[in-house]
């Protein structure tokens, strides 16, 4: 595949789980690359992956490259705030601001991991064959803080540690 596929694949795989991500908010992106930084795209993002809201980022829109880093700095800081991304993680907002493919793409990708580890912490439950039982706790993607959540599974969480953000105990 050549860097120029590869690319256009990174771009519409990307785009098409964030939109995933902002169907609640009846919001959409035609290219992740072009749009995450437009309106208020990257706020709700923040919003659909912690459910919760930081009033420090608003709207993208006339801001000067510094106050675009800034705000992009401010994200990463409230992602690790609501652990979703670890501590350990380092994300360079200046490259970050002025949408850098590699830097937006590395950045999505520790997203996409929080929704796989979400996903590999209800597997057990995702995978018993009572359908009543599965459609007695509603799935859902933006946290809520409820403790009517599926319950997490806790086998095999050693060998999967790589794959997420929350400690293992």
């Amino acid at each position: 595949m050549e860097k120029n596929e590869l690319e256009t694949t990174r771009i519409r795989g990307f785009t098409s789980w964030i939109n995933m991500r902002l169907l609640p908010f009846e919001k959409g992106l035609g290219n992740v690359l072009t749009d995450i930084m437009k309106g208020t795209n990257m706020k709700l993002l923040l919003q659909s992956v912690t459910g919760t809201t930081t009033d420090k980022i608003q709207s993208f829109e006339k801001l000067t490259p510094e106050q675009l880093r800034t705000r992009c700095e401010w994200a990463v800081k409230h992602l690790k705030q609501q652990q979703v991304l670890p501590d350990d993680v380092q994300v360079d907002a200046r490259l970050f601001a002025v949408r850098n493919a590699k830097s937006v793409f590395d950045f999505l990708w520790r997203l996409v991991e929080q929704d796989i580890w979400f996903l590999w912490e209800r597997i057990d439950f995702l995978l018993q064959d009572d359908p009543k039982a599965l459609l007695s706790v509603p799935l859902k993607w933006i946290p809520t803080g409820n403790t009517t959540d599926i319950s997490k599974s806790t086998k095999n969480m050693p060998g999967l540690a790589s794959y997420g953000s929350k400690s293992i105990t």
